[in-house]
């Protein structure tokens, strides 16, 4: 018997009290038809679902889930008595019912046995951007079914009719209810792995499963299940591949996700030779571009992807072979124009930039790129008239970004910005008429600007209007007064962020200030102004001199004066650490260091710059130059007070013919020898002291130290220098200085001490007086650092003016000084035997023996040749070989004592004092000896001399024979003994002091 034509809903339906009232009442002009019915099948809810339900119909059904969704959706067709199924879910509504309703009455509805109709699935929480798929969803009533476990499947029949403006909308892909999409990957995931284990070729179930890991964010299972999918796809026919093109999609997005874009994009390549008008794959295509740095192909992309999404949604284009599209939305489709706008903005294409982004609707996005294209492009009314256009919930989004991108142009075009921003009624018009006004009233329109706005509250960019004010400190000062410190500080920072040349004013502004103490408000203006005066000095070079100096302590000096307000000082020691205030916890340790330096205790003082160090890190280089500063006067007192001490122990009296002598040598260390010469003064009963101004890492002893290192105040040096001179002529005759230093910085002193008729020698030790271009000559093999030749005679000639007396270790550094001194003595290098000496514990190794290089100077001592022999000799011999890098002197000392042979320079001609220390350790030492030096040292010279070339050779030879190694360790020990013993060298100095004058 024929039906009556008529419509039956069917519906299953578990707990979607959340949905289905909104379902059911998409339905209601449907319903109210008299010939449609409405199925509901409930297969075990436990909340209000039923109820609901049964307000909109009758037959509600009761049937227990069985795990086959195919199964349940078949039991609800059982109960529909209507010709055609109309198959819903109860997160889906029917957008379009009146559509669907007069589609029942069409007569041409006898031809077909299946309707499409398309469903826009919702994946945004404003459902803005959605994916619109076909879906077989009204059925003929004649023996249709469903099958398949999981993603059932509808069993159709042909003819299909496709409906283009019927929709459903599907909220199920963004459900806000975690507990129940949690239950539905559960239950999805755990269903399509079991019948993907009865059937693992099927490319659909790898496809479902795919989207429901991607859709629960397991994106590596999800793209592992898609490249399953998408390989086994890849072995059928075109028309197959055709059929589930959409697995080439759902596995390009995994791929991008999981920045896989090279894959992706050869995917996307092999979709779209298959079918051109899949507008996703396009989109991805073009994403893939970009991220592989690829912009003219993106743009390629894209373009084509915008004449697709015209086609899809303007020209009513249909493509029955593209069941689902992710990117039909508007969203998708103003991404990409805003992409092609930022594209042709890159090609200072500012005209078809402006054109796409006028497509686009208002974002943030788009108002930061428009306002760079119509600046760029010196649109600036089109920027007004663009800034008029917007709705007032953007016009501040639109300024910041206008303010932001204005410092990029010129000034001339600024002017002409703020003239198209002048007219008008509000704060911003009003602040481009301050920038507008001609030099004489931009102030007064600053303070006219001030007057109604409270800078606290605005933008910071606003912070220009104080520019003008700085013609007028009265006003500036008064002015920043209004703001909390806060602010005053970002204005102060902004100001020079503008122009640079706004220091200048700014330190004038602060120099010139008078402020009474207890004025809180003018300290403390002076306190921001100058805090960011000095960040902004560290960003422009980190180096503290007197200059930045000076300016930190004015800040201290105004912040002492904040804290006195704000506090009782006479209990400050008790609560400072409790305070949260950083700052003010610094001043008053800054307070404190005051009061200790006030009574001369040093000691507390540098404890509490210490700690103000650590509460207050971002003045560390500031204090860092205090402490600094500090220690060179602490030492400075320290070296005053024991040359008064020294000399007051010093008894003249029954000292022999040495009574005579005081001596001071200074002021820079040189390998020890300052120390060593002095030791043997002392030993030979010379009443002699060392005074080091440059200490290094090396540690070597000396009498008297201050580091002038750590200061670059040429007037403290100056200062300091001059008052231990002072001190040093009292109690010394003889001052003997070292590598063509004196006691103050510019060497004036040589002419005071002349004057005083004191004693005075030089001793030069190497790259103090060497030339290249007698180096050279010398010896083919020396490297010589690139120096000012014309400065070093300079010093030697005025050194020769003042000082009749040079000592030089050997016939290379007298070929350097050689007529610029009255005399020139040769004095060895000295060495004390009794610190160097052979390591009782040590044993010579006859087999596998210890080679050991120092490369302090590598490039002038030949490392490279010397590392170059030692690679080559290490596939003939079993020897060990280390290098000494950045080890202090008794630690180096430590690793020459137990080694086996020692190589020093084989470039410089002459032996240094790691060749004597070595010797006097009875090491066998290679070194290179010029053949003019060779004529200069004693015959017995125990040094094996080697050059580049026979670098090599030497060592070998060495290595081969322990007996050698022996003899030349124990004459080494012999000739120091005999030549450089510190004792044996000072008496020869000895000599000439008494000798001289």
């Amino acid at each position: 018997m024929d039906k009556k034509i008529k419509l039956s809903i069917c519906m299953i339906v578990k707990d979607e009290e959340k949905n289905l009232d909104r379902c059911l009442v998409s339905l209601q002009p449907l319903m109210a038809r008299s010939d449609v019915e409405l199925v509901v099948v409930d297969t075990g809810s436990t909340d209000k679902t039923v109820e609901i339900a049964q307000r909109y119909t009758q037959k509600v059904y009761f049937h227990a889930w069985n795990g086959n969704f195919s199964e349940m959706r078949n039991i609800s067709i059982s109960y529909a008595t209507g010709e055609w199924l109309f198959i819903i879910d109860a997160d889906e509504e029917l957008q379009d019912p009146e559509k669907l309703s007069l589609l029942l009455d069409r007569p041409e509805l006898l031809q077909f046995n299946t309707i499409v109709i398309k469903v826009k699935n919702f994946i945004s929480s404003d459902y803005s951007i959605f994916i619109v798929n076909k879906s077989e969803r009204l059925f003929r009533n004649n023996g249709f079914c469903y099958q398949g476990s999981v993603h059932n499947q509808p069993q159709f029949q042909g003819p299909i009719l496709s409906i283009t403006d019927v929709f459903l909308n599907h909220y199920g892909y963004n459900s806000e209810d975690a507990e129940l999409m949690e239950k539905k990957f559960q239950r999805t995931s755990t269903l399509l792995i079991n019948e993907l284990k009865k059937d693992p070729q099927n490319i659909y179930y790898h496809f479902q499963l795919c989207r429901t890991y991607s859709m629960h964010d397991d994106l590596q299972k999800a793209y592992d299940q898609g490249k399953v999918a998408y390989s086994l796809l890849k072995e059928k026919d075109t028309d197959t591949q055709a059929k589930y093109i959409y697995v080439f999609n759902e596995f390009v997005r995994m791929a991008c996700l999981l920045g896989k874009y090279e894959e992706a994009r050869e995917v996307c390549y092999e979709g779209l030779n298959i079918n051109e008008n899949y507008i996703d794959l396009q989109y991805y295509l073009g994403y893939c571009h970009e991220k592989l740095r690829d912009e003219e192909a993106a743009y390629e992309s894209r373009t084509k992807f915008l004449q697709l999404h015209k086609k899809f949604t303007e020209d009513g284009f249909e493509d029955n072979g593209l069941i689902e599209l992710y990117k039909l939305d508007d969203n998708s489709k103003y991404e990409i124009l805003f992409k092609i706008a930022h594209y042709h903005y890159n090609q200072k294409d500012y005209v078809k930039a402006e054109e796409h982004l006028q497509k686009v609707i208002d974002n943030e996005a788009k108002i930061r790129l428009y306002t760079k294209v119509l600046l760029d492009g010196r649109q600036f009314t089109r920027l007004r008239e663009y800034y008029d256009s917007l709705p007032e919930e953007f016009k501040n989004r639109f300024i910041t970004d206008l303010e932001t991108h204005r410092k990029t142009v010129d000034k001339e075009e600024q002017i002409q910005l703020s003239l198209a921003f002048k007219e008008g009624e509000g704060r911003y018009y009003q602040f481009n008429n301050v920038r507008a006004a001609s030099t004489d009233k931009a102030w007064v329109e600053a303070k006219a600007f001030l007057a109604k706005y409270d800078m606290n509250e605005i933008p910071l960019f606003y912070a220009e209007v104080f520019e003008p004010l700085m013609q007028n400190s009265t006003t500036f000062w008064q002015e920043l007064k209004k703001l909390k410190s806060t602010t005053v500080r970002k204005v102060i920072k902004e100001l020079i962020d503008l122009n640079a040349e706004s220091k200048i004013p700014l330190r004038k502004l602060l120099s010139e200030v008078k402020l009474r103490q207890d004025d809180y408000q003018g300290n403390r203006i002076y306190i921001c102004v100058s805090y960011v005066l000095l960040i902004v000095a560290l960003e422009d070079d980190t180096e503290v001199g007197p200059d930045k100096d000076q300016l930190f302590s004015g800040y201290i000096e105004h912040g002492l004066n904040c804290i006195q307000f704000y506090y009782q000082m006479d209990r400050i020691r008790l609560i400072y650490k409790t305070l949260e205030n950083e700052e003010e916890q610094f001043f008053i340790l800054m307070y404190l260091y005051k009061q200790a330096i006030e009574t001369n205790n040093m000691k507390v003082a540098i404890k509490y710059i210490s700690e103000a160090t650590s509460v207050y890190p971002v003045m560390s280089p500031f204090l860092k130059y205090k402490t600094n500063l500090l220690n060179v006067r602490v030492q400075k007192e320290g070296i005053i007070h024991s040359i008064e001490v020294d000399a007051e122990k010093h008894d003249f009296v029954n000292s022999g013919s040495m009574a005579s002598l005081s001596v001071l040598h200074g002021t820079m260390e040189i390998a020890n020898q300052m120390n060593h010469l002095v030791t043997g003064l002392k030993n030979n009963n010379v009443y002699a002291r060392s005074l080091n101004f440059s200490p290094s890492y090396l540690g070597y002893q000396c009498d008297y130290t201050m580091d002038l290192s750590k200061i670059n105040d040429t007037e403290e040096i100056q200062k300091s220098t001059l008052e231990i001179l002072e001190k040093s002529v009292q109690h010394f005759n003889v001052f003997h200085f070292h590598f063509g230093t004196s006691m103050l910085p510019n060497l004036s002193d040589l002419l005071l001490l002349k004057q005083a008729g004191k004693k005075v020698f030089m001793h030069h030790w190497g790259s103090d007086v060497r030339m290249k271009s007698i180096a050279t000559k010398l010896n083919p093999f020396i490297k010589v650092k690139d120096q000012d030749e014309e400065q070093i005679k300079r010093l030697l000639s005025y050194l020769g003016q003042h000082i009749d007396h040079c000592i030089v270790a050997d016939a290379e550094l007298y070929e350097y000084v050689k007529g610029y001194y009255k005399k020139v003595s040769f004095i060895r290098q000295a060495i004390d035997t009794t610190v160097y000496r052979p390591a009782e514990e040590y044993e010579p190794r006859k087999n596998k023996p210890t080679i050991v290089h120092a490369p302090t100077s590598p490039e002038y001592k030949g490392t490279k040749y010397i590392m170059q022999a030692i690679e080559n000799l290490k596939s003939k011999y079993d020897f060990n070989f280390t290098l000494i890098q950045n080890t202090s002197h008794e630690e180096a000392k430590k690793i020459y004592q137990d080694a086996d042979i020692i190589l020093d320079q084989i470039l410089g001609g002459s032996h240094g004092l790691l060749s004597l220390e070595a010797m006097a350790m009875r090491k066998p030492v290679i070194c290179y000896i010029a053949d003019f030096m060779k004529e200069f040292y004693p015959k017995e010279l125990p040094i094996v001399s080697a050059n580049p070339e026979t670098i090599t050779e030497k060592i070998e030879m060495l290595l081969k024979d322990f007996e050698l190694r022996k003899e030349l360790g124990m004459s080494g020990r012999k000739y120091v003994e005999t030549y450089h013993d510190l004792n044996k060298v000072s008496a020869e100095l000895i000599d000439l002091y008494l000798n001289e004058g």
